[in-house]
């Protein structure tokens, strides 16, 4: 990935990948827009996605991806946030707050459990939410 630091735009949609998402998907700072959805990919999303400062809109659905990391909601010019069936089987973090651009959050049968955070009323822009098939509680 280290010769695609320029390119705004990633999209391996649907191309049945296996692996992991390698940690240097930090160094393509350019990227605004990163589509890995419907693939086999599994394990953790690699901290280092947090250095992408202007991304614009990531898709990782219908993946196995386990845990979300929290530099993830540093990503402040996240406006679509995709994570749809995924194997997360952990709480969404209350710095879902921090993502104040978002218009799109689609959670949808991802495994979350546990309580929807206050914060997510911190989305201002939010035009649509899905966070159903989930085990989530709370108003």
């Amino acid at each position: 990935m280290k010769n695609f630091h320029q390119m705004s735009s990633l999209i391996l949609r649907g191309n049945n990948i296996t692996g992991t998402i390698t940690a240097s998907i930090g160094n393509m700072t350019d990227l605004e827009e990163l589509d890995l959805s419907y693939n086999r990919l599994y394990g953790e999303i690699p901290s280092s996605i947090g250095g992408l400062w202007k991304l614009k809109t990531l898709n990782l659905g219908a993946n196995r991806l386990t845990k979300i990391p929290e530099s993830l909601y540093d990503l402040s010019n996240l406006e679509t946030l995709d994570i749809i069936l995924n194997r997360m089987s952990s709480s969404i973090s209350p710095r879902l707050g921090n993502l104040t651009n978002l218009k799109t959050l689609q959670f949808q049968g991802s495994g979350f459990t546990g309580e929807i955070p206050d914060s997510i009323r911190s989305l201002q822009r939010l035009e649509t939410l899905d966070l159903s098939d989930n085990n989530l509680c709370g108003s």
